[in-house]
C-alpha cells in the first residue's frame, strides 16, 4: 500500500478579490461601531491613518452600527475608490479617507 500526499489548494484572503481596507475588525462588542483591532502596515487603512483601537462609526457618511453593515457597506465600494471614514479614537471624532486596495 502507498500513500500518496494531496496538498490542500491554496487559501484565499477573506473578501478575495473585494476591496481591503487592511483592517482586522474586533468582534462581539456592545457598542456601537466596528472596533479596529489591528491595521495592517502599508494598507489602505494604515495609509488613511486609522490606528489600533479606533471604532469605525461612519462609512461613506452612513452609520455603521456593527460588524454586518461594515462588511455590507465595504462589499458596496469598487478598488481603487476614495472611501470616507469616520472614527471614534478615545473621545474624539476623526474624519478620515482611504483608498481602497
Amino acid at each position: 500500500m502507498a500513500f500518496v500526499e494531496i496538498s490542500p489548494p491554496p487559501r484565499q484572503r477573506s473578501g478575495a478579490g473585494g476591496p481591503r481596507l487592511g483592517i482586522q475588525p474586533g468582534y462581539g462588542s456592545d457598542e456601537p461601531g466596528v472596533l479596529v483591532e489591528r491595521v495592517i502596515a502599508g494598507e489602505a487603512g494604515a495609509k488613511a491613518g486609522l490606528k489600533d483601537g479606533d471604532r469605525i462609526i461612519e462609512i461613506a457618511k452612513k452609520p455603521v452600527k456593527d460588524i454586518e453593515e461594515y462588511m455590507t457597506f465595504k462589499a458596496a465600494q469598487k478598488k481603487g475608490s476614495s472611501l470616507p471614514i469616520t472614527v471614534m479614537r478615545g473621545k474624539n471624532r476623526v474624519n478620515l479617507e482611504a483608498k481602497l486596495d
